[in-house]
């Protein structure tokens, strides 16, 4: 089997992005999402990376240690397992699990190739594209777009009141040495709403606006 990843980290400082491909059978990609933070209230480190790295490293090296043992029935119970460890390191550092804005996790699709079916275990905005024999494509759900969307729409709106309140100037008319600080303003005063979304809506199937996250709970 030809295997072949294509990568791109962006403007990130940080490899929050992870990828599993073990013994022709195991497929995985994790994406990593760190507790929300801003200028005024810094990133919780762990051991010098950041929440969403610590998760997706974690997870990848539980998957690469643990493929070999996986058996047909055991992909559901390899998630439940690497969302302990979260758990696990979580608790270690202090945090309190109830409260999903605070905690790190990672957005993940992992696939087990059978020999004459697959299994696929998705959440969040991590999705997998599968083409069947007769030529139809399935493509899983973006669980996160509508949280995405609303989201995008405020930070836009902040950025706009504050590039008004301290430029007097129209987002489109700021100037690009002034956009960081712009950006800076709009991370603070979003921090607060963001943490209230997420501890609203990460696991729970309750709103339509609700998400999966493998942050340990």
């Amino acid at each position: 089997m030809k295997i072949s990843m294509v990568y791109d980290q962006g403007t990130s400082s940080r490899r929050e992005d992870g990828f599993v491909a073990a013994g022709n059978r195991l497929f995985d990609v994790l994406d990593g999402v760190s507790a929300p933070y801003s200028p005024k209230h810094p990133p919780k480190m762990f051991n010098g990376m950041s929440g969403g790295e610590m998760v997706v490293r974690l997870v990848e090296q539980h998957l690469i240690t643990t493929a070999m043992s996986i058996n047909p029935p055991d992909l559901l119970n390899k998630v439940l397992a690497a969302n302990a460890l979260v758990h696990q390191n979580h608790h270690l550092n202090g945090l309190e699990m109830k409260d999903a804005g605070v905690l790190a996790g990672a957005t993940f699709a992992f696939m087990m190739i059978y020999e004459k079916n697959l299994e696929i275990r998705q959440v969040g905005d991590c999705m997998a594209i599968v083409e069947l024999k007769n030529g139809e494509i399935i493509v899983t759900p973006n669980q996160v777009r509508l949280h995405d969307e609303e989201m995008n729409d405020k930070i836009k709106q902040l950025q706009r009141e504050v590039s008004k309140e301290l430029f007097n100037l129209s987002l489109e008319e700021l100037f690009e040495e002034n956009r960081a600080k712009v950006r800076g303003e709009m991370w603070n005063r979003f921090y607060q709403s963001n943490l209230k979304t997420r501890r609203e809506r990460i696991n729970n199937p309750e709103t339509a606006f609700g998400f999966g996250l493998l942050n340990g709970q």
